[in-house]
């Protein structure tokens, strides 16, 4: 199925008007910033072909995560809603691993305690 199959259109025409509307959508007023990044490790000696990417340069697009932190935390939309410091959430003797401030945030199940 598609949206088309329910009369619905894409939200984008194609992938330059999405990253036109990310590149116009402002996230506080934080700027976007750039960098250049290359491989500068070994090559191969094997006689293999070298690979493409390792002679490429890239540009990497950021916003500063410190600053869009600051933002979140300065929106007074998040007063008594965002939790400053990493915690631990047990229920019946099960440590939970959930929140992304719970200290283990990249964990997603349930272990049982130390």
């Amino acid at each position: 199925m598609t949206l088309a199959d329910y009369g619905l259109c894409a939200p984008f025409k194609d992938h330059n008007n999405l990253y036109n509307t990310i590149n116009v959508t402002l996230v506080g007023g934080v700027p976007w910033e750039s960098f250049i990044i290359d491989y500068k490790g070994p090559c191969p000696s094997n006689g293999h072909p070298q690979p493409q990417w390792m002679n490429d340069e890239y540009e990497v697009y950021f916003k500063d995560p410190r600053v869009l932190v600051q933002d979140m935390i300065s929106n007074p939309d998040f007063t008594n809603e965002f939790d400053y410091a990493p915690y631990h959430e047990y229920f019946d003797g099960v440590h939970y691993f959930q929140n992304m401030m719970s200290a283990n945030w990249a964990w997603r199940q349930a272990v049982h305690p130390f």
